[in-house]
């Protein structure tokens, strides 16, 4: 049975060498595994699976001479296939002993972990790509806010002292200079606010999300009362998180559900627990009753600067949400959105209820 479980690990090798690192066993699994048969390998030195750099600098024998002195040998590097292809190997050398504890050979098992490795490499470019834009976003905003500040100045001062001898023409041009800049300003705000989610995250710490609420609806106070919106919040979890990008998240759900309302009525909020199957996460429920969306636009709207309605008629930069799924994916969790047009729109929040002490 042992041997059958061997053979049938398609992406791993594990074989026997003597006590000088020559193969003493192979079978079929391996042979899958490396591309030689039993009587190409058994009786040869186990360098032979070795790149040739790796055999001019000595490396086999290190780690014979690690596994038996430390009692294990463990390494990451290039290995060869019998058709001279290389991979990148995960390898694990033990030392096998007799009754009197001298070491009589050697288990060795490798493993084939290049496409690991890839992603993994793909993961760090990614991040560092990531890590350059966010220094990017932010070198660039704090750049152009002064002269756009100078902008705004320049424009009011022109208005004040000037606005009397413009014609009605460039007056109107004044004012679309003022209300660009202004909405330039908007926009880098937004994607600073967007990039400082993960450089400049506080700590996950408990979080009641009543008291978070409580706050959002204090801050959101004269939105709501202009807006008739009836808000319906029922009690939440506990849960930990970093307090500041929760109400941030719940802001913003609020904000949007606000803005899209119907014209005929006035907006409805509900925010709910829902049940969850696993007890480590919860799940929460933000619907509204307003003008909704197509449903092939449910992941488009997570998209920063998409917007789904004119500028003209729904103020904003188009980066709300695209902070809520941020936050969201800091955070361990997701958030996705169904909705209809006219039918309104409920966004489903999935969070942990806790954090391991190293995240």
């Amino acid at each position: 049975m042992y041997r059958r479980l061997v053979e049938a690990i398609s992406d791993y090798a594990i074989y026997m060498l003597d006590s000088g690192g020559v193969v003493s066993s192979w079978n079929p699994g391996v042979q899958r595994f490396k591309g030689y048969t039993a009587a190409e390998v058994v009786g040869r030195h186990f360098s032979m699976f070795y790149t040739p750099e790796d055999r001019a600098v000595g490396r086999p024998a290190q780690a014979l001479a690690i596994a038996a002195a430390e009692g294990r040998f463990e390494d990451c590097g290039w290995r060869v296939r019998k058709d001279g292809a290389r991979f990148w190997a995960h390898v694990v050398i033990d030392p096998v002993l007799d009754e009197d504890g001298s070491i009589i050979g050697f288990a060795k098992i490798t493993r084939d972990i290049t496409e690991r490795r890839a992603a993994d490499l793909r993961l760090r470019e990614l991040t560092s790509s990531h890590r350059e834009l966010e220094q990017f976003v932010q070198i660039a905003s704090h750049d152009l806010r002064e002269p756009l500040r100078k902008v705004l100045s320049f424009s009011d001062l022109l208005m004040e002292e000037e606005g009397e001898r413009l014609s009605a023409d460039a007056q109107g041009y004044l004012h679309s200079i003022t209300a660009a800049t202004r909405r330039m300003q908007a926009l880098l705000a937004s994607l600073l606010d967007l990039t400082r989610i993960t450089s400049q995250g506080r700590s996950f710490d408990h979080c009641v999300l009543d008291d978070v609420l409580l706050e959002v609806c204090a801050d959101l106070q004269v939105a709501i009362d202009e807006s008739a919106a009836r808000l319906h919040i029922a009690a939440l979890p506990q849960i930990e998180a970093d307090a500041a990008q929760m109400r941030q998240l719940f802001q913003n759900l609020i904000q949007n559900a606000i803005k899209y309302a119907q014209d005929d009525r006035p907006p409805r909020i509900e925010i709910v627990e829902m049940p969850d199957a696993d007890p480590a996460f919860v799940t929460l429920q933000c619907r509204d009753e307003g003008i909704g969306f197509e449903p092939q636009y449910a992941e488009r709207i997570f998209g920063v600067f998409q917007r789904l309605h004119g500028r003209d008629r729904y103020g904003g930069a188009g980066i709300g949400l695209s902070i809520c799924r941020k936050i969201c994916i800091r955070h361990g969790g997701t958030i996705h959105a169904e909705g209809q047009p006219d039918q309104g729109a409920s966004f489903t929040i999935r969070l942990p209820r806790r954090h391991r002490a190293d995240v």
